[in-house]
């Protein structure tokens, strides 16, 4: 395969922010948010694709990247 055709692609589930979740520091979005912006980076993915993000998670994420193009 010609290296310069590989796409990389990455899935992640974000595993949505709730209430329940803001009450053990450890699962708050607000904590998990670097460590997913970090291993986006680290992934370099051409196409990243999220499953359980809620509105304001695709923001923070939007806002660390901004070279990305969405789409829903």
């Amino acid at each position: 395969m010609d290296a310069s055709l590989a796409l990389r692609v990455m899935t992640f589930n974000l595993r949505y922010d709730n209430a329940q979740d803001r009450q053990h520091a450890d699962r708050a979005w607000s904590r998990r948010l670097p460590l997913v912006l970090a291993l986006i980076r680290r992934t370099a993915p051409d196409v990243l694709c999220l499953q359980e993000a809620l509105w304001s998670m695709l923001q923070n994420i939007r806002d660390a990247f901004p070279e990305f193009a969405w789409c829903a």
